[in-house]
């Protein structure tokens, strides 16, 4: 049976510095694309990568967040888009990812708040 899954780790080098999947159905792979574009080439915080506006699009249909966008950014979507469906604050429609880092001789992470996620870290 095909399943929606899609761990992911980042290695650099030998060391891995990302783990990152989430829950879902089909737009998984956007989620978790768009986190690591977030991540790796946008250079944002591990927090704001994971908690980004998404979009996703499956044939010709799109959806996006438009909240935290720029100026104009929504409504530049929606004239490309005439049919976009809008949401105009995080919406668990776009899955959520969660992620764990490792860099500065440590570990730490952030939930999507899409899905109510929290981080805790163990303290040896």
């Amino acid at each position: 049976m095909s399943t929606m899954m899609a761990p992911t780790i980042v290695v650099a080098g030998e060391r891995p510095c990302f783990a990152l999947g989430s829950g879902g159905s089909n737009r998984i792979r956007s989620a978790i694309l768009q986190t690591l574009l977030n991540l790796l080439a946008y250079r944002r915080p591990l927090k704001e990568a994971v908690n980004a506006p998404r979009l996703h699009v499956e044939g010709t249909r799109l959806w996006f967040e438009s909240h935290g966008l720029g100026v104009g950014a929504a409504e530049a979507l929606q004239a490309a888009w005439p049919g976009a469906t809008r949401f105009d604050e995080a919406s668990l429609f776009f899955g959520g990812v969660n992620c764990v880092a490792n860099g500065h001789d440590r570990l730490y992470g952030a939930g999507d708040r899409r899905r109510g996620g929290v981080v805790l870290v163990a303290e040896q």
